[in-house]
């Protein structure tokens, strides 16, 4: 049955705008009260404006003050009618609602029953099922994921197990037991002709292992007389090695010395690593590993761009030179001086730290020797970048890109040289 009634609204658009036209508050009162904005105040100093629009806001507020009071009186009928339907609302919907919570507490009643009911079954079924599978696994079953079965008998599905009447599923666990029993007996009968069969393999394997132990005895003597013999050959071997190696490292030594030299006229100074003169740099590996024709390269470089940066900076001094000559003059003398000590110095410290650094890094020769084919494809790379032919410039700017550009090559080179000698050979040709 229908319990829902639709109740017609009350159209109370045209009593309230009737009510408001008896106060002569209508649609053209406030098209009127609009033209009121049309005021103006032009400044401080306009007080006809000011009182104008002052007179025109207080017949505004009167007007909004009569609105107000007008719909209040009107709205006083309404909020009455509204609270009598609220209070029958209560009334009526508290006295039904009662009647619907004693119905549905009935209900629950019987649904509780019914959930109770159903508990206790599954329950059953699951005790069921968990008594019937430690049955299957006792008997000696195994279990796929899917059936229980012994040996190749019939297969019990775990789907639909406690499915199976009491009598069936009895006579299939004594099936399953007599056969787990049977195939039991021959593993057993297996284990021990297994068992057999490895002692008299252990009695033989004695027997084979005493007559090859009597054999390795006469064999290990006979090696035992190769091993001092082979010994007194890798004496004398290592004797001639080292001698070779004395003679290397003191070739190695007389060529990084002269190379160093070299490069200290040049006017390069040693910083513990590599020799530089302002950004060039010549590093400790191109001392030590360039080919000679590979050296040459390098010394032609170095010593083109030194004669460069000396040229650049005599121009520089000499513009600055007709400017404070005399200052400048007595400095520079200064500075040729400080260079030269500078530079006795460092060749002092240069051999000293080569002849420390000697030893250490011979170490590294074999290895060296290992990697030197790519060593040398590397730095053969490296060394063409000498080849650069760089464009003749006259202005600051330029020249100082130039500088700039030259500074990246030196440095991409400074790169190579010293990831290659970080190159590690791998562990098979190590081997």
């Amino acid at each position: 049955m229908s319990t829902t009634k639709t109740l017609e609204p009350v159209k109370t658009e045209n009593t309230i705008s009737k009510e408001l036209a008896k106060v002569n508050v209508s649609d053209k009162l406030i098209a009127e009260l609009r033209t009121r904005l049309d005021l103006t105040i032009t400044d401080v100093n306009d007080k006809k404006g000011y009182q104008a629009v002052d007179a025109a806001r207080k017949e505004c507020k009167q007007w909004r003050v009569l609105v107000t009071n007008t719909c209040k009186l009107g709205r006083e009928e309404a909020v009455r009618i509204q609270k009598e339907w609220i209070a029958k609302e209560k009334e009526i919907g508290g006295q039904i609602e009662a009647i619907e919570d004693e119905l549905a507490a009935r209900t629950k009643v019987i649904d509780d029953e019914k959930a109770r009911i159903a508990a206790e079954e599954l329950q059953r079924r699951n005790e069921l099922i968990k008594s019937r599978v430690d049955q299957l696994i006792k008997s000696g079953c195994s279990f796929d994921g899917l059936v229980y079965t012994v040996g190749l008998l019939e297969p019990t599905p775990m789907q639909g197990i406690a499915e199976v009447a009491e009598d069936v599923f009895a006579s299939r666990i004594a099936m399953y037991k007599e056969e787990a029993d049977r195939i039991e007996a021959e593993l057993q009968a297996a284990r021990d002709e297994a068992e057999r069969i490895a002692k008299e393999i252990e009695q033989a394997e004695r027997d084979r292992i005493a007559a090859e132990q009597k054999k390795m005895d006469e064999e290990r003597a006979e090696l035992e007389r190769l091993r001092k013999e082979q010994e007194r050959i890798a004496n004398e071997q290592k004797v001639r090695e080292n001698k070779i190696e004395a003679e290397s490292k003191e070739l190695q030594k007389k060529m990084v010395n002269a190379r160093s030299a070299e490069l200290s006229g040049l006017g390069m100074r040693f910083n513990g690593e590599e020799h530089v003169y302002e950004d060039i740099e010549v590093n400790a590996f191109d001392l030590e590993a360039s080919t000679n024709s590979a050296w040459a390269k390098i010394i032609e470089k170095v010593s083109a761009e030194i004669c460069d940066r000396r040229a650049m900076a005599a121009e520089k001094a000499e513009r600055i030179a007709r400017e404070q000559k005399e200052a400048e003059e007595k400095r520079h003398l200064q500075e040729i001086e400080d260079a030269k000590e500078a530079v006795r110095l460092e060749n002092i410290e240069a051999e000293r730290k080569a002849k420390e650094q000697y030893e250490a890094e011979q170490l590294e020769i074999a290895r060296a020797e290992l990697l030197r084919p790519d060593r040398e494809k590397l730095l053969a790379f490296s060394n063409s970048l000498n080849d650069l032919k760089y464009p003749e410039l006259s202005t600051d700017s330029s020249l100082q890109l130039l500088a700039d550009v030259k500074s990246l090559v030196a440095k991409i080179q400074k790169h190579i040289h010293t990831k290659t000698k970080e190159l590690q050979p791998s562990m098979s040709k190590a081997a």
